[in-house]
């Protein structure tokens, strides 16, 4: 926590959006004296899988952004219950996402009928470039902003032929985050 306080001081000059998992992210409470303590918006939750741990972050109404992660909180029900229980709290949602176009589609969905859905995080521009063709239909970010596919349902399609190319392995994991993944597009 001291830590955390240090670095969120000296980076209060520069006006980030918000300071993200300022601990360790299953610490459920810590992040409320960082929050406290500085002027950035603090960003947690990422790693929750229940709404009650949803509650105890943002009841004492310090950490202004919580980060639902579809898959750990239940599907789309969790994260409507997990952004529901932040904005009684006054508390933003930013629903977590490093996981998959599908997941960008379902959130996408989800920040068009939740009112305190802040922003989307999507990093879908940085996947491998045969993502695009085992799924399609997923919302692009066009200017800034995501634009829902205006297909049924969620509006993503699974190409399975394609997707039975590049089965889950060591050789065809979607390596998001290695080196260079800031500068790869998805072709």
């Amino acid at each position: 926590i001291p830590t955390a306080i240090r670095l969120g001081r000296l980076l209060e000059e520069f006006r980030p959006f918000w300071y993200e998992t300022t601990v360790m992210s299953t610490d459920i409470r810590a992040p409320n004296p960082v929050a406290r303590a500085i002027r950035i918006p603090v960003a947690s939750g990422e790693r929750f899988t229940t709404v009650r741990q949803i509650a105890e972050l943002v009841e004492e109404r310090v950490v202004s952004i919580v980060q639902p992660e579809t898959l750990y909180m239940g599907g789309v029900n969790g994260v409507l219950d997990a952004c529901a229980t932040a904005g009684a709290f006054g508390a933003w949602a930013a629903p977590h996402n490093a996981q998959s176009p599908f997941t960008t589609g379902v959130n996408t969905h989800i920040g068009i009928a939740v009112p305190n859905v802040l922003i989307q995080e999507c990093f879908d521009d940085f996947h491998v470039s045969w993502a695009g063709e085992v799924l399609s239909g997923f919302p692009k970010v066009v200017d800034g902003y995501l634009e829902p596919s205006e297909k049924p349902g969620i509006g993503v399609e699974l190409n399975e032929k394609e997707a039975a190319r590049h089965p889950y392995s060591e050789k065809n994991f979607l390596r998001l985050f290695e080196a260079g993944w800031e500068r790869r597009r998805m072709s």
